[in-house]
């Protein structure tokens, strides 16, 4: 995914996920999950991402996370974003 690849060059991100999510009927938003030693400012991955990216592809918020999901075969579960959101919300 294009915004992930503009994502990941960041120094401290080690695993980064993106997604769209539901915030409320029929409004979607781009969120983005991520790994790293420790938690990053909110606004430096904003500025971050402004510089790589077209502002509609930005994400809206970013979640430091121990792990990001995935199944038996290492694939990541994006469907089990959602719930990491709203559990962080």
């Amino acid at each position: 995914m294009e915004v992930e690849a503009a994502l990941i060059d960041h120094h401290g991100i080690t695993q980064i996920a993106v997604t769209d999510i539901e915030v409320k009927q029929d409004a979607h938003v781009i969120m983005a999950f991520y790994t790293g030693p420790a938690e990053i400012d909110a606004k430096s991955l904003e500025n971050f991402a402004r510089t790589r990216l077209a502002g509609y592809k930005c994400p809206r918020a970013f979640y430091f996370v121990q792990d990001l999901p995935t199944g038996s075969n290492g694939k990541l579960l994006r469907r089990a974003l959602r719930p990491i959101y709203e559990s962080l919300s």
